[in-house]
């Protein structure tokens, strides 16, 4: 009563409006001048102070925005944990007995909590990173095991601190200073960290759903990204949300595709993480319902259906999706990973011949800048091969229905994990040739600059006038790049590349295939390329010819040649004959 009547006289009074307004101010949460109900981290402070977490660095100040040291945030953790003792001794040389901090390292210590910066050092005055003070939370809760994607450019898989951050964006204890940046090396502050640990201990995280992925809500009639809803389907349940698509970092877009199934965390309508989920086959008739997937262009859709055992799927407590298998793929020819030679790029280059077909910006990432997740990974998608099974001759790569076309009419490469463009298909069997290991740097740019791109990967030179053509060479006209398997004795030149040939009944798809550069189809490299072709590859034969391309295919952009040193089995001197012959063994 008596505030309500001091209120009351000050408001009366004009002079002192300005002094009544300073003094309401004032944190209602204890005698911190420095914390206003206003403030997003009001609450946890008085969270804090009311459990003893903390007192202030004073009686009247918390410094919310001052930097969180070392000491402080293990300090806050021990002091959350109940200020247990801990029997070991601190080993630590700028950890002394008497510190006010010295007990609670003792116990962080013991209860692994943190193992200091060295074996002799904790450095407890060092300012806490954000990449440091989610370690810390995330080794404090138990380091749960976790799984998915984050939608920060800056915090990659292999990253010491990636599982504390994926755990704490799941968990719902911490957000990045951005949608797609985390700020790994940015300051912790006191706020930060009692915010995180309020959130950790009083708020519910969101539990997982698991769903199918449908695509883009008004595919085909949506070009702002930032405007994108993604649809997804769980059981009967269609739902939507937004993702993150700064053109720097699109974690969540590159690992979807449709009709896959997906664990995701959503929060305040937004991706926060994804999981893809591999199927397998069903042991037996499950009791929940089932759907069928059905992958088409301009969004997947599910139905109802009767599952049987051994149908692969996906299986939750309440529903069973039912994914279909796909054909197993040999190459007639496999390269080795890691094994840069000339022929082992040329076997490996042959590996998605005639299995991927050609989709426009297939290969690259979802903002179109760069090699997408396919391309940086070993062997061949199965996202290639099931595209390439799901569709006959009358595959069309640019239907003119935006609504119903794989091709990226909204800006955005909804479809690049479905096939090969040309310079996808030559990043990935670059990458495949010198890589053993997955999510590394790719190879994927514009064919203009693709083959300086190996050279100054120091693969061997590159030069911007046509020279002797020879197996292995990567050549780059304006706007398509192929690869070569050398020069025949009549001039015609044996390629392989991705292509939009067309079907046999008119429809251009064709993908990664042998052609041939001459003047007619009696030239050897167009005999040799129907030949192989129509031996080796017969499910594509059957809906694609060869292709015989003008002699425009030679004028030079790029002409990559790799370094001699690459090429021990002397394949640079060997005509496409005898490639092929060695190649394919026959």
């Amino acid at each position: 009563m008596m505030k309500q009547q001091l209120r009351i006289r000050l408001l009366i009074l004009c002079a002192a409006v300005t002094f009544a307004a300073a003094l309401l101010s004032v944190a209602v949460f204890g005698a911190f001048s420095d914390v206003h109900s206003s403030d997003y981290y009001s609450e946890p402070v008085a969270w804090a102070v009311k459990n003893h977490i903390t007192d202030g660095v004073s009686a009247t100040r918390f410094a919310p925005n001052e930097a969180c040291t070392r000491a402080q945030i293990v300090g806050f953790l021990w002091k959350l944990e109940g200020r247990p003792a801990a029997e070991t001794d601190v080993l630590f040389d700028d950890v002394q007995p008497g510190s006010w901090y010295y007990d609670a390292v003792r116990w962080a210590v013991a209860a692994h909590v943190t193992d200091g910066v060295s074996a002799t050092q904790f450095a407890p005055d060092k300012v806490c990173t954000r990449a440091e003070g989610a370690a810390f939370l995330y080794k404090y809760y138990g380091r749960a095991a976790v799984a998915g994607a984050l939608p920060f450019s800056d915090v990659k898989s292999a990253d010491w601190f990636h599982d504390a951050v994926l755990w704490g964006v799941q968990r719902g204890v911490v957000n990045g200073v951005s949608a797609v940046r985390y700020d790994p090396q940015g300051i912790f502050t006191r706020a930060h960290i009692v915010t995180m640990l309020y959130r950790a201990e009083t708020v519910t995280p969101d539990a997982p759903q698991t769903a199918v992925y449908l695509g883009v809500e008004g595919y085909g009639t949506v070009s702002d990204k930032t405007s994108l809803r993604h649809r997804f389907q769980s059981g009967e349940r269609i739902f939507a949300c937004r993702i993150p698509t700064d053109m720097d970092a699109c974690a969540q877009q590159n690992l979807l595709q449709e009709g896959g199934v997906f664990r995701v965390w959503i929060r305040d309508g937004v991706l926060r993480s994804v999981e893809a989920l591999t199927s397998a086959p069903l042991e037996s008739v499950p009791d929940a319902p089932a759907w069928r997937i059905h992958s088409e262009a301009g969004g997947a859709r599910l139905t109802s259906t009767a599952a049987r055992a051994g149908a692969f799927a996906v299986k939750t407590s309440d529903a069973v999706y039912l994914t279909g298998n796909t054909p197993p793929c040999t190459p007639p020819v496999s390269g080795t990973p890691g094994r840069i030679t000339v022929k082992n790029f040329l076997k490996t280059a042959l590996m998605p011949c005639g299995t991927a077909l050609y989709v426009y910006g297939g290969g690259w990432n979802w903002q179109d800048t760069a090699a997408g997740t396919d391309t940086v990974t070993i062997g061949i998608s199965d996202s290639w091969v099931r595209f390439f099974q799901a569709h006959d001759g009358s595959y069309h790569y640019k239907n003119t229905d935006a609504s119903r076309s794989y091709y990226p009419f909204g800006g955005f490469n909804q479809y690049g994990h479905c096939g090969l463009d040309c310079s996808g298909y030559v990043g990935w069997a670059v990458y495949n040739t010198v890589n053993t290991t997955n999510g590394g740097a790719g190879f994927v740019t514009s064919a203009d600059v693709q083959p300086k791109l190996l050279a100054d990967s120091g693969l061997g030179t590159c030069a911007a006038r046509v020279g002797q053509i020879c197996p292995g060479d990567v050549f780059s006209m304006s706007g398509h790049i192929w690869i070569s398997l050398g020069t025949c004795s009549d001039g015609s030149i044996l390629i392989l590349h991705s292509t939009p040939s067309v079907s046999r009944t008119g429809s251009p798809g064709g993908g990664v295939q042998l052609s041939a550069i001459g003047k007619t189809a009696d030239c050897e490299a167009y005999r040799l390329a129907d030949h192989y072709m129509a031996s080796y590859y017969p499910q594509w034969y059957t809906r694609y010819g060869i292709t015989l391309c003008p002699a425009s295919y030679t004028a030079c952009v790029g002409h990559f040649t790799w370094s001699t040193a690459y090429d021990p089995d002397g394949y640079q001197r060997m005509t496409p004959f005898e490639v092929l012959r060695d190649l394919f063994g026959a």
